[in-house]
């Protein structure tokens, strides 16, 4: 890993004319971008200083237009980072521009969804009998369809299969979904589906995925004392954006030695400034399940 300095981006945004638009530093942007693995949307929102009068015409979208599907997406890291990891791909849900009174600044407000559309609009109608092939219809096989139909339904080719893990259960005599497919897929995995970054994600409570960062202390960024509620653990970190949603991670904190070992990312908030004018704080929070630690998760949990 590299030292943190020079933090830098690029957000790319669809335009409403169908063309990509691309900003980078020096200009000035402010983001905060909430990623959680609960079956829920990830959300970004996003504000960039003095666009050109062009672009900030091109971007603007009703949050009302629903059938208007436009990508976006912000890759943002060090100098030492080449190319930049993506840390929110998804779709513009609104944007609009603004210039305040007293001030010279027309600010650009965008909001994203980590595609929404595809939560939204899909929709599965199958049967799943069995075969002679296939005398018992399994709840991996229900999960493996449902996260097809999702991806088939999603506009452009954009939304692609993340890492399914191993789901116990059976349907003897078949199985039958009509209905909304995150639902659905909701239903079948108890929750633990998520959408990140374009890829769809099922992971039992037991199982994580294999990321980039393997330790958290104070050498990698750990800021602060964790913080534990409920069945949670929360450590704020210097902007870290190569950590992945369900992945495993070790924690090593020297003032609370209690919480130290293998944990499950839950949730990742990044939130700051990146400026090539401007100084400014830039930080990430983890949530980790205290569960997972409580159910032993070790390196042989690790789904690839």
């Amino acid at each position: 890993m590299g030292l943190k300095f020079q933090r830098h981006f690029k957000l790319t945004v669809q335009g409403k004319n169908g063309d990509t638009l691309e900003f980078n530093d020096p200009l000035t942007l402010e983001f905060t971008i909430i990623r959680n693995a609960q079956a829920s949307m990830q959300t970004g929102s996003f504000r960039l200083y003095n666009l050109n009068q062009t672009s900030r015409g091109n971007i603007y979208r009703n949050k009302t237009d629903y059938d208007d599907v436009r990508t976006l997406k912000l890759q943002a890291g060090y100098d030492y980072q080449n190319p930049l990891p993506t840390i929110f791909s998804g779709c513009v849900t609104e944007a609009y521009s603004v210039r305040n009174s007293g001030s010279p600044d027309f600010i650009t407000n965008i909001m994203g969804y980590d595609f929404n559309f595809s939560v939204v609009k899909s929709f599965s109608n199958f049967t799943k009998s069995p075969d002679q092939s296939n005398p018992t219809v399994t709840r991996q096989q229900i999960i493996n369809l449902l996260v097809e139909d999702l991806i088939k339904n999603t506009p452009g080719n954009t939304l692609k299969k993340g890492t399914i893990g191993t789901f116990e259960g059976e349907y003897p005599r078949g199985r039958t979904i009509f209905g909304p497919t995150w639902d659905a897929l909701k239903t079948e995995t108890n929750r633990q589906c998520f959408i990140d970054n374009g890829r769809v994600f099922c992971l039992p409570e037991d199982e994580a995925v294999e990321g980039n960062i393997k330790v958290i202390n104070s050498s990698t960024g750990l800021l602060s004392t964790p913080k534990k509620r409920e069945t949670y653990l929360d450590i704020e970190v210097l902007f870290e954006p190569c950590v992945d949603m369900g992945q495993q991670i070790f924690l090593e904190s020297v003032s609370s030695p209690q919480f130290n070992g293998y944990y499950k990312v839950l949730g990742i908030q990044h939130q700051g400034i990146i400026s090539g004018a401007v100084s400014g704080k830039c930080t990430t929070i983890l949530t980790l399940d205290y569960g997972s630690r409580l159910l032993g998760l070790t390196t042989e949990s690790v789904t690839g």
